[in-house]
């Protein structure tokens, strides 16, 4: 059965105000608020019991439509009355009890003002046949003080050695261990007994606590322990888990082959929910061995399919009628992201760089600061690394925040703090001084104090008046010294400018802000799922699986063809002439990056001891794996799947 969204954004891929057959409104479609970042905004969300009757280890994108609109609704409201009484969960009370929920509870936690390392959460039940359903709802949005801890991979308050390395992150674990505590009370306290059907959803950082909470309930599950009580039973396939954007925490222990054992079997009832250009599921690093338990679903991307653009719009057209777009600036910025170079002091588009996407380069930006920054080059790196962050930049980024949310001046987030220094480097002159400073090595030092002076001054733009340079100046100074240790890195020993100078657009910065948006998110849920539209968009290479091909002698032709005969890319003596799929030149090699699943054939001059390619898969620790390729009588070469392990 087939039913239709009545949204109440007029979309031209959606249907409006449609009606179910007795001429009134679907009843399965139910409204709620969700916060925006100075207001509540209202949306509708189809919800229904029997999602919960296939097992959970079935991936149900409706189930997903729901659950995203379930996490933006336990965000800590923004609406000014509900701020005053400290009953920011408002929302999500709401909700649940439209959607048949009883017994809502809430945590003490989101019941008072946030601290560095607190988690908000609310729980509430009903009946789904012979079991009884709770649902985990995370704060995951206007938290303001807990960001500390979302840059907390070690625990602040213990000495920090190399024999006590974290394997979990610190701060996502110690979330998602208060809430299974929380949630067994919950259990006690409402006398709940008999079997269980439990789902958790969150975004961002609750994403991640969500995760972890599931994937130990998992382990127990696995190993017959009872962390919930005797008095209740909860089998996997009882267990709902939907993260979206959601940070790592889970440790990288691999098998034999390299596979990561938290992408296994034991946890193939966590869906993770990912959009490639957003950089916060990017951390903390797969470098210093972090990971997600579950599966990671990517959305559909330039670099997994070669016909996007009937996905890219449909999601375009759904954000863009979102209720608060305006307030979320009003321009959908991904798109128009570009890998920047320099032409004398100006920033310029690099030509280089062709269809090259915001998530290809945060993925090689944060590879290659974890790696150069922090030193983690190889597995035996790890432990040195972690303490390199722990004591230069969770040391400082703990007290910036701090310092800032305790004050109680501003309510904002990392995101919007980043746009807004960045918007606070007004003038071009200021621009051309940076990059000045950059590319300049005995001018360091005046950047150093050019940038911790517009930290200053655009946290003061945002009226947090308690902050002194004077009073945060070791720490600021200390992480910043590091961030330009990796810049010189980059300009010089990699020859990587563009790491370091796409940073400096303000349109890049609100880009990459934008690509944390939860409403994009939702955006792209719904764009698969067939309740809220006509033919949505089949997300087949949901893995996130892509080569990348690549060509050591830039000067020789080269040309690839997909199975059809069709021409992807094309360049001569170093030049892209011609390129449907994301390529770029470096100063060693041609890189295309080709979507899994298709066959190309590959015509050049080389041979194939000039040529590569590599699958990226991110069931593996180390993510790329060697690729075949076949030559052809014809002296071509055909790049295939990989066999199947």
């Amino acid at each position: 059965m087939r039913h239709p969204s009545i949204r109440k954004s007029i979309s031209l891929l959606l249907i409006p105000l449609a009606l179910a057959s007795c001429g009134e409104r679907d009843p399965h479609f139910v409204n709620f608020t969700y916060a925006g970042k100075t207001a509540d905004f209202g949306e509708s969300v189809y919800y229904d019991d029997s999602f919960f009757e296939t097992p959970s280890t079935e991936y149900n994108p409706h189930l997903a439509s729901a659950s995203v609109a379930f996490a933006m609704a336990s965000f800590a409201s923004g609406d000014s009355t509900n701020i005053k009484k400290l009953t920011r969960y408002a929302n999500i009370e709401s909700l649940l009890a439209t959607t048949g929920f009883e017994e809502f509870e809430t945590n003490a936690d989101y019941k008072k003002a946030s601290g560095t390392d607190t988690i908000g959460a609310v729980f509430a039940n009903k009946k789904v046949g012979d079991k009884t359903l709770i649902y985990v709802g995370i704060r995951g949005a206007n938290y303001e003080a807990e960001w500390a801890s979302n840059l907390s991979i070690a625990d602040p308050n213990a000495e920090y050695t190399l024999e006590t390395s974290p394997t979990y992150h610190w701060g996502f674990r110690k979330a998602a261990d208060q809430v299974l505590s929380e949630l067994a009370t919950y259990i006690a306290n409402k006398s709940i007994t008999g079997p269980l059907k439990l789902w958790t959803s969150g975004y961002s950082r609750a994403g991640a606590t969500a995760n972890l909470l599931s994937g130990l309930l998992d382990q127990a599950i696995a190993s017959g322990e009872h962390p919930l009580g005797n008095s209740v039973s909860l089998a996997k396939d009882d267990l709902f888990a939907y993260c979206f954007e959601p940070p790592m925490g889970a440790p990288s222990e691999v098998d034999e082959e390299g596979r990561l054992l938290a992408r296994g079997e034991k946890y193939s009832n966590i869906f993770n929910h990912v959009n490639f250009n957003d950089v916060v599921p990017l951390v903390a690093m797969k470098e210093v061995n972090f990971t997600r338990f579950g599966q990671d679903r990517f959305f559909p991307d330039k670099m997994t399919y070669l016909d996007n653009s009937k996905f890219a719009d449909r999601a375009k057209a759904m954000y863009e009628s979102v209720p608060n777009y305006q307030e979320r600036g009003g321009t959908f910025y991904i798109p128009s992201f570009e890998v920047k170079g320099i032409k004398g002091l100006r920033l310029v588009a690099d030509p280089s760089y062709r269809n090259w996407t915001q998530g290809l380069f945060l993925k090689d930006f944060v590879s290659t600061l974890t790696r150069f920054a922090l030193g983690a080059r190889t597995q035996e790196d790890v432990p040195e690394a972690k303490k390199a962050y722990f004591q230069n930049i969770q040391s400082a980024t703990r007290f910036i925040f701090e310092t800032i949310y305790l004050s109680g001046n501003f309510k904002g987030s990392l995101i919007d703090i980043g746009v807004s220094l960045i918007n606070d480097i007004v003038t071009a002159t200021e621009i051309d001084d940076i990059v000045h400073e950059l590319i300049t090595p005995e001018l360091h030092q005046f950047l150093v104090e050019d940038l911790s002076l517009i930290l200053h001054r655009g946290l003061e733009k945002l009226g947090i008046k308690g902050f002194t340079l004077d009073k945060a100046k070791e720490k600021i100074r200390a992480m910043l010294n590091l961030a330009m240790s990796f810049a010189d890195s980059a300009l010089g020993i990699l020859s990587q400018p563009q790491l370091i100078f796409s940073w400096i657009s303000r349109n890049n910065i609100r880009s990459i802000a934008s690509g944390h948006f939860p409403e994009y998110c939702l955006a792209c849920v719904r764009a698969l799922d067939s309740y809220y539209g006509e033919n949505p968009f089949e997300n087949v290479n949901h893995a996130g699986k892509y080569y990348t091909f690549y060509s050591y002698d830039k000067t020789a032709p080269l040309s690839i063809f997909r199975k059809d005969g069709s021409l992807v890319f094309k360049s001569v003596e170093g030049a892209i002439l011609q390129s449907m799929v994301p390529a770029r030149t470096t100063s060693s090699r041609i890189e295309v990056i080709l979507p899994y699943g298709e066959e190309y054939r590959i015509e050049t001059s080389l041979d194939s001891t000039y040529l590569g390619a590599a699958l990226y898969d991110y069931t593996y620790r180390e993510g790329d794996i060697s690729a075949p390729l076949q030559a052809k009588a014809d002296g071509s070469f055909l790049l295939s799947e990989l066999p199947k392990v």
